[in-house]
Order: C-alpha cells, then sequence, then structure tokens
C-alpha cells in the first residue's frame, strides 16, 4: 500500500513539474541544501523526473548558498544563533531570487518585471521574495506582482501527493491573477478557504475537497472522490480564467 501511495507521489510530481515548465518561461527551484542535492534525490526517488529536467523546457536548479558573496564560513566554531540561521537562509533566498529575476527579466533593455510566484515550506521563501520587491527599483511604469504561498511543512506522502494535484490545478489561477498575495498555509484554519480569499474566487470555498492535501483531515478512502473533487477543481479554475 505504502508503494502505491509512493507511486502516486512520484506522478503527482512529474504532472506538476510539466504543468509548471509549460505555464511559464521561468521555472526555477531554489534551495538551500548542498550542490548535488537536487539531482541525487530525483536519481533516488523520483527517477522518472530526470527527462523534465532534461528537456527542452526543463526548470532551472539554484543552490541558493552559492548565491551569497560572503557567505558563512563552513569552518567556524560557534553555530549561529536562531536569528542569525534564519537571516542567512534569506540572504540566500534572497541573491538567488534576485540573480534569477535579473537574468530573466534582462532579455531587452529597459524590459520590466512582471510576475513572481514563489511557494514552499519554510518562512525563508515568504522573506525573501518579499525582500525582492521591497528592495526592485522600478523601470518606467513596471507593476510588479509578488505572489507567495507558505505551504505546511512535513507531509506525508499520500498529503503530497494530494497537494500536488490540487497545486496542478491551481497554478494557472495563481500565474494569471492579476495582483498580489500572501498565503499562509501553515496557520489558517481552512487552507481552501484562504486561497479562495486570496485569489478572489469564492467558488473554491465551496468545494467538496478533502483538506488531507494540507495535513488537517484523513486520507481519502475513496480514489473515485477524489477524482470528482479534482475535475470540480478543474471546473471552477476553468471558469474563472475564462470568464
Amino acid at each position: 500500500e505504502r508503494q502505491m501511495y509512493v507511486q502516486e507521489w512520484r506522478q503527482s510530481l512529474k504532472e506538476y513539474m510539466l504543468q509548471a515548465c509549460s505555464l511559464s518561461e521561468c521555472v526555477v527551484i531554489v534551495t538551500n541544501s548542498r550542490r548535488p542535492w537536487v539531482s541525487d534525490c530525483v536519481e533516488r526517488f523520483v527517477p522518472e523526473l530526470a527527462e523534465v529536467f532534461d528537456g527542452p523546457m526543463a526548470p532551472r536548479v539554484v543552490y541558493a548558498r552559492e548565491c551569497v558573496k560572503t557567505p558563512r564560513s563552513s569552518v567556524e566554531k560557534t553555530p549561529p544563533s536562531q536569528e542569525e540561521h534564519i537571516e542567512e537562509m534569506t540572504n540566500a533566498k534572497y541573491a538567488a531570487m534576485k540573480q534569477e529575476a535579473e537574468r530573466f527579466y534582462s532579455q531587452h533593455p529597459g524590459q520590466s518585471w512582471k510576475n513572481i510566484f514563489s511557494c514552499g515550506d519554510m518562512r525563508y521563501e515568504h522573506f525573501a521574495v518579499q525582500e525582492l520587491c521591497f528592495k526592485r527599483v522600478p523601470v518606467g511604469k513596471e507593476r510588479l506582482r509578488i505572489k507567495s504561498q507558505l505551504l505546511p511543512a512535513d507531509p506525508t506522502v499520500s498529503e503530497l501527493a494530494l497537494r500536488l494535484q490540487f497545486c496542478r490545478l491551481m497554478l494557472p489561477a495563481y500565474i494569471c491573477y492579476d495582483g498580489d498575495f500572501e498565503i499562509d498555509l501553515q496557520n489558517t484554519p481552512d487552507p481552501l478557504e484562504a486561497i479562495a480569499d486570496a485569489l478572489r474566487i469564492p467558488e473554491l470555498a465551496c468545494l467538496s475537497f478533502s483538506r488531507h492535501a494540507w495535513g488537517s483531515s484523513p486520507r481519502p478512502q475513496m480514489a473515485d472522490e477524489v477524482k470528482e473533487s479534482l475535475a470540480h477543481l478543474a471546473v471552477v479554475v476553468h471558469e474563472w480564467l475564462f470568464d
């Protein structure tokens, strides 16, 4: 049974990555881990994802600590305090995000920044993308949309699989939303309602979608129930996009 859940997660992750890469010309995995953590994880846990990373629309992988000009020395004897650790991780994420945003939005002279969506389960990403917006000096009539989603940490395999299926269908709405949003799914009584409020899609909150995706309800027992709720979600997103 566990192997079945793992295979479902693998397939869900692959479909999510393919969806992300089809919707954006700049998909970047920013990690504070050490090289070659991402490729090692792909090889060990989800080898079928290798074709996505080797394909023509492959996501970029950026090891954030390599983007910091003066990283903390690994030979320092005194471990950093919690505050220093948070600052270090945030600075690394900020440097990586800034590097990638500048790279993508410099394809022609005077190009303005338009749309940046960050999602992850650490507050470093949230702090970093907000700092990226705060420090950005606009070009002309630039209107930068900053979107941040903080996901619950330490999900089970079945939670993660369902979350990826949900997020794959929601990606077009996240990207096309014409504004900023900050969604903290770690500290909300109802994640689906929080997303509905942030994107101004009230129909989302009315869906009978399992909150297991965010770790706040048991795993659905019936596969047909999951398929039906995902189909309803797809309809809501499609109608919102083309209304």
